[in-house]
């Protein structure tokens, strides 16, 4: 039979044409390919896909672990969920530990103030080998800041991200997995600081900024979330300092006006009770050794002096000698 599209044959051309689907079955088949449409979202958002965003914000190596090279001494930490990081802030709880912040990195280009910076953390429970995200935090991105436990709380405050230096706070209850923001306080925005818990107060002196660096300080207390500032102290300004607590007194030694020639032989000790700083003399200079307080001594170890050199070319070296202090 010949149409106006063609021909047909007569089986065709007098076929009836099919039944309409029901308005309910048409919304039946909407809502499974709209069901479809979700599940292969939800399938590469758990990696089945290549995600929109990398998890981390640069490539890291692969966690290759221990295996049995640890042998009965070191024994490897379950994944922690977090990106790769440095110079985050962390302590020590008693019972736990967490680790906030930092930098992330891959590449020769690290450490630097524009490697990514991290605004997020954990708490890890050895005795359960287990890990869980802390609460989102008031604070941006950072690293290094001054970092202290009291005894219910870490407190956070300073540091440097890529957009410059910063002089805020936070302080964080693990028990409540809470955050608050802490009061502003006098010092002005910087990093490196040499920071202290004196029992009742943060102390925070030093450190420096892109100008130069600074010798003034302050103490915060967070029973009620104020800052006094310190007196003026002897010292110059000056980063990468020997510091310790006493239990009566803060101990500064050492460090850099900033400038890799020279490398300060001089420090002081902070004591609370009194507010008053005193002098201490006596040894060679050097910048960022390593410190601590043995119950008796400050016990100063290592860092970096100076090696000669020219006007126009600067020389360092590492040294691995100390010396005992008793204030």
């Amino acid at each position: 039979m010949r149409t106006q599209v063609g021909l047909k044959c007569p089986d065709h051309a007098t076929k009836a044409a099919p039944p309409r689907k029901s308005r309910f079955q048409t919304v039946v088949g909407l809502l499974v390919l709209l069901a479809l449409a979700g599940f292969i979202q939800l399938v590469r958002t758990i990696g089945r896909g290549e995600p929109s965003t990398p998890p981390c914000p640069t490539e890291t190596a692969p966690d290759v672990g221990i295996g049995n090279q640890g042998g009965t001494h070191w024994t490897e930490l379950s994944p922690s969920g977090l990106c790769g990081r440095y110079d985050a802030a962390s302590v020590w709880t008693g019972t736990q530990m967490i680790v906030w912040g930092g930098e992330n990195c891959a590449g020769a280009a690290c450490p630097t103030f524009r490697a990514p910076h991290l605004a997020d953390g954990a708490v890890y429970t050895p005795q359960a080998d287990a890990w869980r995200r802390t609460a989102s935090s008031p604070l941006s991105a950072r690293a290094p800041a001054a970092t202290v436990w009291t005894g219910t709380e870490m407190v956070v405050w300073g540091g440097v991200h890529a957009e410059g230096f910063l002089a805020d706070g936070a302080a964080y209850d693990p028990a409540r997995d809470r955050w608050r923001a802490i009061a502003s306080g006098p010092l002005s925005p910087r990093t490196g600081v040499m920071s202290v818990w004196a029992g009742r107060e943060l102390l925070v002196w030093g450190g420096g900024d892109s100008g130069g660096t600074f010798a003034d300080g302050a103490a915060y207390d967070p029973a009620t979330d104020t800052w006094r500032a310190l007196p003026d102290s002897p010292l110059s300004g000056r980063v990468g300092t020997a510091q310790v607590w006493t239990g009566e007194q803060m101990v500064v030694w050492g460090g850099t006006p900033g400038t890799f020639n020279n490398y300060l032989a001089d420090g002081a000790a902070y004591v609370p009770a009194s507010d008053r700083w005193e002098r201490i003399t006596g040894w060679s200079g050097r910048y960022v050794a390593s410190s601590l307080w043995t119950g008796r001594e400050m016990v100063v170890w290592g860092g970096i002096v100076p090696a000669g050199g020219s006007a126009r070319t600067v020389e360092i070296r590492s040294v691995a000698d100390g010396r005992r202090y008793v204030p």
